[in-house]
């Protein structure tokens, strides 16, 4: 895996009336239109996500259809997975920073080869507020349900391709738009569940 390096802020897709094609349009600022995504794609995508603006021309000029266009070409190598992990974020209140941390849970949409490696980079963006990243990645801020970074709720890593989350909705909603759907954690248990049914009648 290469470093991570350009990480996505997704915000879920809350629809802002006549505003909302002005919002989405800002995402990339002067960059290219959708950040380089056609205008089919873009708008399957906005019904799952919105792009956080990030304020770097790296991530306005085509690396978020790249990296799209990786995760489907090899989605059948692609796996989830849920964490249960700790966080520890630093806020700022009535004028003073204050400590918050906690556990809570994340679910990846990652190759799974990678899931290992890709785990324990989570678990240390959920423990930092200033992550070794080209933006601020604000998932332990996220985490700990800061005013500002509240509206954050997904990531997408553009350089190693995958997907995590701390909403369960936008992940369900990932899986399926990428042809993965049939293997939600929820799908899986499922599953389990039957299994251990027929089981039982045997």
């Amino acid at each position: 895996m290469q470093r991570s390096w350009l990480i996505q802020r997704l915000e879920s897709p809350v629809r802002v009336g006549k505003m909302d094609e002005l919002v989405d349009s800002m995402a990339f600022g002067g960059g290219l239109k959708h950040g380089g995504l056609n205008e089919e794609a873009f708008q399957q995508i906005r019904e799952v996500m919105r792009f956080d603006h990030m304020g770097s021309a790296e991530f306005e000029f085509g690396a978020l259809p790249k990296c799209l266009e990786r995760i489907i070409a090899e989605r059948e190598s692609y796996t989830v997975l849920e964490m249960t992990i700790p966080f520890q974020a630093k806020l700022w209140k009535k004028g003073l920073y204050d400590r918050k941390s906690g556990v809570g849970n994340v679910l990846v949409i990652c190759r799974e080869a990678d899931k290992q490696e890709i785990a324990q980079r989570i678990k240390t963006f959920a423990m930092q507020d200033h992550t070794d990243t080209k933006e601020r990645v604000a998932l332990s801020e996220s985490m700990a349900g800061c005013e500002s970074w509240g509206k954050i709720k997904g990531w997408l890593d553009l350089d190693n391709d995958f997907f995590f989350f701390t909403d369960r909705k936008m992940f369900e909603g990932t899986c399926r738009l990428f042809g993965i759907g049939w293997d939600t954690l929820e799908a899986k248990k499922l599953r389990g569940k039957k299994k251990v049914a027929r089981t039982k009648k045997s």
